[in-house]
Parts: C-alpha cells; structure tokens; sequence
C-alpha cells in the first residue's frame, strides 16, 4: 500500500507491506526507491513483520528539496516519519547508502529504535568506491526516448552480466522514471543530488566508534564482485572482519549475487528468512 506524510517539511512517500509481527522500516540506497525491497518483503519477511519502506528525499514519489542532501537532513526526514506515523522503536534496516543512514541513526538516535539490519554497507568509502557506482549514476543524466529502451539499458549494465532478469527488478526501475512531455522517461534523482549524497559518505568510517554499537545488528554480505569485471565486492572480507571486532552483538550472513543482485531472485527469499530470524527475536 502507499501512503504519505509530512516529515522534516517534505511530503514522504513510502510502501507499507502489511504483515504482523514486530515492525520494520526500511531505507534503499543511493538513487534507490522503496520498491528496492519488494522480492523480500514478498519472499518471506512480511510473513515476519509489519515491513515499511521509504523513499528518501530527491527520490522516488518523495519530494525533492532544493538543498541538504547530506546524513543529518536524510536522519531528521526518517525519524519526522517515525513521528508522523507514530512508530515506536522499529528494527531499522537499510541497503547501501540506507546501511550508512542506518548506521548514522544507531550511532546518533539509538533510543529510537530497537536494532538494526544493514545490507552491504559501505564501511568506509573512498573515491574509489566511486568508480564502481558511476554506471548507475550515469543512467540518471540521460533520458531514453522511452520506457523500453531504458530498461534495456538498466540490463546491459555491468552488475547483471550473467544474471537471469527478474520482472521484479524491472518494476523497481521502472518506479524510478518518469515520461517527459516528448514522451521521452528519464530518471527522478538528480545525478547532481545524488553525488552529493555520496560526497558526505567519503572517509566516514562507521566502525570508528565501536563504544556506539551496542544494539543487536545483523549484518548481510554479497559474496560477488560489484562493477566492472574484477571488481571486488560491495562489502570485502576486510570489512567484514572489522564489523565483526567492532560490533558487540553482531549477527552475520552471506549471500551469493552482488550488491544488487542478492536482493532479488533467487536469492530474496533466503536473504527474506535470514532478516525475519532476526527480526523476530526483537
């Protein structure tokens, strides 16, 4: 079901999953919107949780404001919807920039939420973590002159080279788009935005504060390169091994496929009843 509210002074778009159980809210990556959750919240984890999935600011159907893209306005928005919708203490979950925003959260606002999932996150980025993102930002700048050639495009990038397509990422793209007047579709985050964002990511290190980690987290790794051919993973090994010294109560899964691709078929359903394992001891 979607629905809206005022928080931080945007109208927020989110999807609400249904489902009983303990309450859950979920925050997408970088130019992401909320359908990046559908495969699991459908796969297994609404059977777990009441799942609600956000689109962040610039992204999605939620509104775009004309500065502050950087971790505190992206936090004031998610806790004005927590206020909005009166949640109360939610597991909160996020992928990728969302597991940053996550992180940002558990370290700064831990008293509003009961503990956390992250889905590769980016520990520590680097201008090199650039390089492996500029695919999809590059996508961003330029319309296609329809919804088909767009999606073509989306295919041929190099996160899906040998991947069976799944019609449910198809729709994730397509909630991304929108038609122009020539008819044309082009995306909704701006590219400029969205670097922006991932500009106040470069040097943070999330393990840096290891005193601030002490709620449950459950901690989900892709196992596959992420970019180019060659590409390490999202998440290294490295990183791994940190998150599990810092972490006081961590829990650990890994998954085949890449930092997208793990979260769709057919893997979903595995990273589904992993994630509601979790959920359920809250």
């Amino acid at each position: 079901m979607d629905g809206y509210v005022e928080a931080n002074g945007l109208r927020v778009h989110y999807l609400d999953h249904g489902g009983s159980g303990p309450l859950m809210v979920l925050l997408p990556g970088l130019s992401a919107n909320a359908h990046f959750f559908d495969a699991i919240a459908a796969d297994g984890l609404s059977a777990a949780a009441r799942v609600i999935a956000l689109d962040l600011r610039g992204r999605g159907e939620t509104e775009r404001p004309t500065t502050g893209f950087g971790l505190e306005e992206h936090a004031r928005d998610v806790l004005g919807v927590l206020d909005g919708l009166g949640l109360d203490r939610p597991v909160l979950g996020g992928h990728s920039y969302g597991a940053a925003l996550t992180y940002y959260l558990a370290i700064n606002h831990p008293d509003r939420f009961d503990r956390y999932v992250v889905f590769d996150p980016p520990l520590l980025v680097t201008e090199a973590t650039l390089e492996a993102i500029k695919p999809s930002l590059s996508r961003l700048a330029n319309p296609r002159p329809d919804l088909a050639t767009y999606v073509e495009h989306v295919k041929a990038m190099p996160y899906f080279e040998g991947w069976e397509w799944d019609s449910r990422l198809e729709g994730f793209y397509r909630a991304e788009i929108r038609q122009r007047s020539d008819g044309s579709v082009v995306a909704r985050p701006d590219p400029d935005d969205m670097l922006a964002v991932f500009e106040s990511l470069v040097g943070v290190d999330w393990l840096a504060r290891p005193e601030a980690l002490r709620q449950p987290f459950l901690f989900l790794r892709a196992r596959d390169g992420f970019g180019p051919p060659g590409s390490p993973p999202a998440t290294t090994e490295q990183d791994l091994e940190r998150a599990r010294a810092a972490h006081r109560d961590l829990t650990v899964a890994e998954f085949d496929g890449n930092h997208i691709t793990f979260m769709w078929e057919p893997v979903a359903a595995s990273v589904a009843a992993a994630v509601a394992s979790f959920v359920k001891r809250a």
